[in-house]
């Protein structure tokens, strides 16, 4: 018999960490912070809406699909010398991340700034912070 979370919902998708894969100019990267591994945000929104003060409204639609992605790496991690290289060179880079929910791609990505660091009791995470030009998004849930 199917399991199911609620009447209304049905089987959810399953998520789970183990299915992360981060692809950094070719190389699999590894060695992630305590909690969050990853975080991407889109740079812009896909409709600007205006509106006049009698209620007329128009749409704008934007095609603007840049995005900034945060890698958060425990310091100890041997992806950060890639990351580091590739931040000294100013170098461009594909990245491709997949999830147990989603997969993003863009093929010109580049490195920010160097992130923080800091000398503690224990190992400290590092921010990668990493400039996507055209990120492609694509839902992995249902399939």
């Amino acid at each position: 018999m199917a399991s199911f979370n609620s009447s209304e919902t049905g089987l959810m998708a399953k998520y789970t960490a183990n299915d992360t894969t981060l692809m950094i100019d070719g190389e699999l990267i590894f060695g992630y912070a305590a909690e969050t591994m990853v975080t991407v945000a889109y740079d812009n929104d896909n409709v600007t809406v205006t509106q006049d003060p009698q209620g007329t409204a128009v749409a704008s639609i934007n095609n603007k699909t840049g995005a900034t992605i945060t890698v958060n790496l425990n310091e100890t991690s041997p992806s950060n010398a890639k990351l580091t290289q590739l931040a000294n060179t100013r170098g461009e880079f594909p990245l491709d991340l997949r999830t147990s929910t989603i997969h993003q791609t863009a093929a010109h990505c580049y490195i920010s700034k160097m992130p923080d660091n800091t000398a503690a009791q224990n190992a400290g995470d590092r921010a990668w912070q990493i400039h996507a030009l055209n990120l492609d998004t694509e839902s992995l849930v249902g399939r």
